[in-house]
């Protein structure tokens, strides 16, 4: 077989992802179900690196809809003036694999982790909604 030439992604995991991973350690301990995280990392290394590395834009873009409140627009405004000085223009998107949702951000060939959720909770917030270990 013909090895695969093609550029892959980089991704890489901010602190603030790696500290939602901790929180979720935590919170399936705190369960007894540590199998579950263990799923989890299984799953990120399986099968979500791999697939952002081959296809980084496959999940849909999170900004697609206009923010519904000021705070919300001031932070896609932020967002978007942190990514003006690069040649392409970096995109926040989600991607939805087993029960969780993940954020990233994609600019050029980078693919930075930012954050994850499961399903079931309520939104992607970045610590002023959620207590830690959520």
């Amino acid at each position: 077989m013909a090895s695969d030439r093609r550029t892959r992604a980089a991704v890489e995991f901010t602190h603030a992802f790696e500290a939602r991973l901790a929180d979720m350690e935590r919170y399936w301990s705190r369960l007894a179900q540590p199998r579950s995280y263990d799923r989890l990392l299984d799953s990120i290394d399986t099968k979500v690196i791999p697939l952002l590395e081959r296809f980084p834009a496959i999940g849909r873009l999170f900004l697609d809809s206009m923010p519904d409140n000021c705070d919300a627009l001031l932070a896609c405004e932020k967002l978007i003036e942190a990514t003006g000085g690069s040649t392409q223009r970096a995109e926040l998107r989600e991607h939805i694999f087993d029960d969780y949702v993940l954020l990233y951000w994609l600019g050029g060939q980078t693919v930075k982790l930012l954050s994850i959720r499961r399903s079931k909770e309520l939104s992607l917030d970045f610590d002023h909604i959620w207590d830690p270990e959520r």
